[in-house]
């Protein structure tokens, strides 16, 4: 049976307490930094999505300028497309 030296045991209990709480602040760190990472991922989904929707929107807008014509789509007064 191994012998139990009582004056380097609170030194030992003392560095594997640091070790594991040394451990704990580094998972947190990373969890912290995957959390900033999926939130910045969905906020380049939403801006992606919102710009696909300016596109259509675009597009949507010139095509009615061409089927209208640009003169009678002029004279609608719709200011806020312009």
């Amino acid at each position: 049976m191994p012998r139990i030296d009582s004056k380097r045991l609170p030194l030992r209990l003392k560095r594997s307490c640091t070790d594991m709480a040394d451990i704990v602040t580094e998972q947190w760190i990373q969890i912290q930094r995957l959390g900033q990472a999926l939130h910045i991922t969905q906020m380049a989904d939403i801006v992606t999505e919102q710009w696909i929707q300016i596109q259509r929107l675009e597009q949507a807008l010139h095509i009615t300028q061409f089927l209208l014509g640009w003169t009678a789509f002029h004279s609608l007064d719709i200011a806020f497309l312009l």
